[in-house]
C-alpha cells in the first residue's frame, strides 16, 4: 500500500516511496489543476467537478517529486532518511529511473562495452550532479569521442571525428 489512499503501489522503490509513470499531458494537467485550485477556492462555489481518464481516484501523498533522474532519486532518498514516515510519489514519464543519463552494456565482437542511450553526458562542470553521483557511490567513467566506438553522422554518412572530451557516463 502507498500514500494515504490505501491503494497498491505498482512500482515500490521503498515502503514509503512509490514510482508511477505519467504521460507528460497527464502531468501537465495535474500540475495545472493544482495551480488553479487555490483560485477556484476563492470563488463562491461548492464544488468543481473534474473528469478525466488520467485521474481515476483521489490519491493523497505528503510529497510529490517530478522526475526520477539522479536529482529526483536523491531527493526521495533524502526525504526517506530525514522523514521515514512521509509518503512520497515519484513521477517519471519514461517508466524507468535514471533520467537523461543512462548507459547499457552492449555485446560486440570485441566484448562487452558500455554505450550511452540517454540524451546527456555528465560534464566536469556539473558539480552538483557529480557530487550526487559520488555521494551515492555511482560509478562514472570517461566518455571518449574518439576510437572505434565513436559514431558521428553528417547527412547520414559516417565520418571520423575525434574531440577531447571532459564528459562522463554513469554505469
Amino acid at each position: 500500500m502507498d500514500g494515504k489512499s490505501g491503494r497498491k503501489c505498482k512500482t515500490p522503490l521503498h515502503r514509503s516511496i512509490c514510482l508511477e509513470t505519467f504521460s507528460r499531458r497527464a502531468l501537465d494537467m495535474i500540475l495545472g489543476l493544482v495551480c488553479l485550485l487555490p483560485l477556484l477556492a476563492a470563488k463562491p462555489q461548492d464544488s468543481f467537478p473534474i473528469t478525466t481518464d488520467d485521474i481515476q481516484e483521489k490519491i493523497i501523498y505528503d510529497v510529490v517529486i517530478v522526475g526520477a533522474g539522479l536529482s529526483g532519486l536523491s531527493a526521495a532518498n533524502e526525504l526517506r532518511r530525514l522523514e521515514p514516515n512521509l509518503s512520497v510519489l515519484l513521477l517519471e514519464a519514461r517508466g524507468q529511473v535514471g533520467g537523461r543519463v543512462r548507459t547499457r552494456s552492449m555485446s560486440t565482437m570485441e566484448g562487452d562495452i558500455w554505450v550511452d542511450i540517454g540524451s546527456q553526458f555528465v560534464s566536469r562542470s556539473d558539480i552538483d550532479l557529480l557530487s550526487l553521483a559520488q555521494e551515492h557511490g555511482i560509478s562514472l567513467y570517461p566518455q571518449s569521442t574518439c576510437g572505434d566506438s565513436s559514431l558521428y553522422l553528417s547527412g547520414g554518412v559516417r565520418k571520423a571525428r575525434c574531440v577531447y572530451s571532459h564528459h562522463y557516463l554513469i554505469e
